[in-house]
């Protein structure tokens, strides 16, 4: 089975979406190509099997230049279609196709997606991480591209019935998985605990952060916050100031190894339930958890966070409330050893229980063989 995989996005682990493809990709030994188009995310694929769509970044950047392009035919796409070169370059990548494994989240990447799925002429498993809408209604080229789909894959309970409200179809859930070997987190010392923040900044999130540590005692108060990413620079100043920056680290191993040196997790999340709140999961609260680390955070209520999080406490303690209710989960899992290892040992056995790679892995792989299975005799090649 030769599966495409289409996305928006490269493949890489300088975003959510990129860093749990690759994962799910580990030991799968899955025969595929990658074709991705938008010019975001690093930029740049971390699969040698990857064709990027997307124009150099400087292109992308100037409007004149990228309409001269345009003009000039030099562009990939045009007035809401595929160039000719361009349909040429993915049939050549992808041949042959069996399946084509489609990731995307918003209604643009859907309107490319339809298009090169219409190209490959192979069966869809639709795979949503994530919804850059409040509903699927205002998205007419999403609703076209789930309708056709042979399956659908969810990653939250949220996204399953909103993609099964509109197609009247079940939907498969795979959530956000880690390795069960990953490093163990170890309990705070004499000198005190690390707090950790890692992903996407959420200002909102860390404003309510610093306001927190604020109302904790000076004993109470972590010996330091580190930052594990690529946009230290988008931390809100006032927080900014408190936190040591320990750039990107994009080798899984090594991320693993410096995430359990910490022991307390801060999970960023939307401060307020709009689409990402409500529909995206944190997919580091992951790792945190499969490390034994406590997570402290705030969350809406109805958000994807609290939702799949909520039988986690007290591994996980998101909280609804001000920063004093905040600061409250802080000092409480880190008041003494045994609050700390009655949390650790929640965050663990929840990691065993529900985020387990491997049987995520098997699901997926089952998935993309029944789309196989499902292709119509005289389906375009």
């Amino acid at each position: 089975m030769h599966v495409a995989l289409v996305t928006e996005a490269a493949l890489n682990r300088r975003h959510g979406t990129g860093a749990q493809l690759l994962r799910y990709l580990d030991d799968m030994e899955l025969d595929y190509s990658h074709v991705y188009f938008l010019g975001w995310a690093g930029w740049r694929s971390d699969s040698p099997r990857s064709l990027s769509l997307a124009q150099p970044e400087w292109l992308e950047r100037h409007h004149r230049f990228r309409s001269f392009a345009r003009r000039l035919g030099l562009y990939w796409w045009r007035r809401g279609n595929l160039r000719h070169s361009t349909r040429a370059s993915i049939r050549a990548h992808t041949a042959p196709c069996e399946v084509a494994w489609v990731v995307v989240g918003g209604e643009r990447g859907a309107e490319v997606a339809r298009r090169i799925v219409d190209e490959l002429g192979a069966p869809v498993l639709l795979h949503v991480m994530d919804l850059f809408a409040d509903s699927l209604d205002t998205c007419p080229h999403f609703r076209a591209l789930a309708s056709s789909a042979a399956e659908i894959v969810a990653l939250t309970p949220m996204l399953a019935a909103e993609f099964q409200r509109v197609t009247g179809r079940p939907c498969t859930a795979i959530g956000v998985g880690q390795r069960l070997d990953v490093p163990l987190a170890s309990p705070p010392g004499i000198h005190g605990w690390d707090l950790l923040l890692t992903g996407r900044i959420y200002p909102d999130s860390l404003r309510l952060l610093a306001e927190a540590l604020k109302q904790l005692q000076p004993a109470a108060r972590p010996r330091a916050i580190c930052f594990l990413g690529p946009r230290y620079s988008d931390i809100p100043p006032e927080l900014r100031g408190q936190v040591k920056d320990l750039g990107f680290i994009g080798d899984a191993a090594a991320f693993a190894g410096v995430v359990a040196k910490h022991h307390v997790a801060y999970l960023q999340a939307p401060a307020i339930l709009d689409h990402f709140g409500r529909y995206s999961y944190p997919s580091r609260a992951t790792d945190y958890l499969m490390a034994g680390l406590p997570v402290v955070g705030y969350s809406p209520p109805g958000s994807a966070a609290k939702v799949v999080l909520g039988s986690a406490r007290p591994g996980v303690r998101l909280v609804s409330g001000g920063p004093a209710e905040l600061a409250a989960e802080l000092a409480a899992v880190t008041a003494t050893p045994e609050a700390w290892l009655d949390a650790h040992r929640a965050a663990r056995a929840f990691a065993e229980r529900h985020l387990d790679l491997v049987p995520q892995q098997a699901a997926l792989r089952a998935a993309l063989e029944r789309c196989a299975l499902s292709a119509q005799p005289g389906r375009k090649k």
